[in-house]
């Protein structure tokens, strides 16, 4: 496809909490360095955000590495880093940036000018083939003008196409996103059916939803949740249960982000001795189950969680 030769990059990216926190990390600098990098050959490969070589030939890290003159260590620390913080996803296509379209430009006159003509393109295929399935002698407009004077021009057929894409675009969306708490408690139900995670269910969703709400469409795609629930696989359900209690009680404006900082950040033994005090406090927590045995306390945490679980129930 052919590439743009600018793109549009807001003047408040460096106020964006994720590059804050991205300049935070060891060669911060140059991570940033990288993204701009990244969005530019966005743009040279003009395809919805993909970067690759060429069609059916992704980049691979260490060939960025020695595209963008980077140490392989660096190249490997800035695309685990966009992936966690959901700006990057890497399939068999390439390397694609989420959210595109907040830095493509190519929205332009001659854009519109392609949709158009293919759309009068489409139409009058259409409108030929209907013809051809008419009696002999009988023309279209007679068929169609039941009332005698009304006629669909072209340009009305095309408003009428035009809207229904873009209802079906608006459905497509509603299938793809948690919109509501309740579309959230059904997520959260089928996921435990099929990809069980040992945490409150109620948690699940009151944390969902809180991360939705950060949203300004108050909506969260299905897929960014399929992704987070395979990170939080890969922490103990106390680890999981104490930072999700935290950002829900705490920092409910915050991002998904946030969340995954305090898991990195919070060990199992420590997890459980927080959710203890949580517990001695009468402060409100979440039930979660027993997790692997980390030292001689354990059972005591085991027994104590096991009673909040209890309380919770009672009270749910």
């Amino acid at each position: 496809m052919a590439g743009v030769p600018w793109i549009r990059i807001s003047t408040s990216m460096f106020e964006d909490e994720k590059v804050k926190l991205i300049q935070a990390l060891p060669e911060g600098d140059t991570l940033v360095v990288i993204w701009i990098r990244l969005l530019t050959m966005a743009g040279k490969t003009n395809d919805n955000g993909y970067i690759y070589l060429s069609e059916g030939t992704p980049y691979t890290p260490q060939m960025l590495s020695v595209i963008m003159n980077k140490p392989q260590p660096v190249m490997d620390l800035a695309l685990r880093t966009f992936t966690d913080f959901q700006m990057i996803e890497v399939d068999e296509k390439g390397i694609c940036i989420l959210n595109w379209e907040k830095h493509q430009n190519i929205e332009g006159l001659e854009k519109i000018r392609k949709q158009t003509k293919e759309r009068v393109k489409r139409y009058r295929e259409r409108k030929k083939k209907e013809q051809l399935l008419l009696p002999k002698g009988k023309s279209q407009n007679e068929d169609c003008n039941v009332t005698g004077n009304a006629t669909e021009t072209p340009g009305n057929a095309i408003d009428k196409e035009e809207d229904r894409d873009k209802e079906k675009e608006r459905d497509r969306r509603e299938k793809e996103n948690l919109c509501f708490k309740e579309d959230i408690e059904a997520f959260v139900e089928t996921q435990m059916a099929s990809n069980p995670l040992l945490v409150s269910p109620k948690l699940l969703v009151k944390y969902i939803d809180c991360i939705r709400l950060t949203r300004k469409t108050t909506r969260i795609s299905r897929n960014i949740v399929l992704k987070l629930w395979e990170k939080w696989q890969q922490y103990s359900p106390a680890v999981v249960t104490y930072a999700m209690w935290v950002h829900v009680e705490k920092h409910d404006d915050k991002r998904e982000e946030y969340t995954l900082g305090i898991m990195r950040g919070t060990d199992e033994h420590e997890a459980n001795r927080k959710l203890i005090m949580l517990k001695n406090r009468r402060q409100p927590a979440y039930n979660q189950p027993p997790s692997r045995r980390v030292d001689e306390e354990e059972p005591e945490v085991i027994r104590r969680i096991r009673e909040m679980e209890k309380e919770l129930q009672a009270e749910g």
